[in-house]
């Protein structure tokens, strides 16, 4: 019976044992590179040696199907610390929801890795100096009894010292004019006219709103700019029109064409009144001739 006993003590003293408390505090300070740190106070509760306690801290998007351009920034990380503090070598994506989730571990024998409660932050890095793209102007130009809608905007600056790769950096715009359907647009460019004018007084908004390799990720960059054309005074000689240009052309060409056949026509008329004249005086010189001899 004392045999059967032992077992069972040692059964009471292993499942005495208990993990650590969660660590306490994690902060994750304000981030102007993209690269995320965090920091903690160890557990209330170690249960076990000190020594013995690590860390484990994963970060990952907080939607698992939050497409992530991996080449350019950090998509997840799982790693084990011994301190108090951790930072990241890569920087996130910018206006992208992660969760950093950290739990105390202790690892002596007797815990048998034995770990803690989660505790689990947000992080969202959204004050970087990846600012918005802005429209440095919207220019009208009339058209005849139209306006024609020119947009310019900034380029991103540098983010945590990289530039955007102008060739996969493409800008995509989707206008609304008056009550028609929106259309979009989209340009490797930092300007774009709209290939349809807008009649006057008439409400015009544009989104803009970057995309970098294909991959509508910059949701929060998008822009909007809205505005009402204004008046045309149809008393004013409007700006030229290449339409009205081409119109003008065809009626030059019409002119000279209309010119160059009267010229004909008057040289043919006189061409024939030659002719006439010269008959009726050698008629008449004939008519002489012959009563000459009679």
């Amino acid at each position: 019976m004392k045999g059967l006993r032992s077992p069972r003590r040692k059964d009471t003293k292993r499942t005495s044992v208990q993990a650590p408390s969660p660590p306490q505090n994690l902060e994750i300070p304000p981030s102007t590179s993209g690269n995320i740190s965090a920091i903690w106070d160890e557990p209330a509760k170690f249960n076990g040696p000190r020594q013995t306690v690590i860390y484990k801290l994963v970060l990952a998007p907080a939607d698992p199907t939050t497409v992530i351009d991996s080449s350019r920034f950090l998509r997840s990380v799982s790693v084990n610390v011994s301190g108090t503090s951790w930072n990241s070598s890569q920087s996130v994506q910018p206006f992208t929801d992660y969760t950093l989730s950290l739990t105390a571990v202790q690892t002596n024998d007797s815990s048998q890795g034995l770990t803690s409660d989660s505790v689990v932050k947000p992080v969202r890095v959204d004050d970087i100096n990846l600012v918005k793209a802005t429209f440095t102007y919207v220019q009208l130009t009339q058209r005849g009894l139209q306006w024609e809608v020119t947009m310019n905007w900034q380029r991103p600056p540098p983010f945590n010292g990289k530039i955007w790769p102008s060739n996969l950096l493409k800008y995509r715009l989707e206008v609304s004019i008056g009550s028609k359907e929106p259309f979009e647009l989209t340009t490797h460019e930092l300007s774009i006219t709209l290939n349809e004018t807008v009649k006057p007084l008439t409400v015009f908004s544009v989104k803009l709103r970057p995309i970098l390799n294909g991959k509508d990720i910059y949701k929060h960059l998008e822009i909007v700019h809205t505005s009402k054309t204004g008046k045309i005074d149809t008393l004013s000689t409007p700006l030229p029109d290449t339409k009205q240009g081409e119109g003008s052309q065809d009626t030059n060409v019409n002119t000279i064409v209309i010119i160059v056949s009267a010229s004909i026509l008057a040289c043919v008329l006189i061409f024939c009144f030659i002719l006439m004249y010269l008959y009726r005086r050698k008629s008449r010189n004939t008519a002489q001739e012959a009563g000459r001899s009679a």
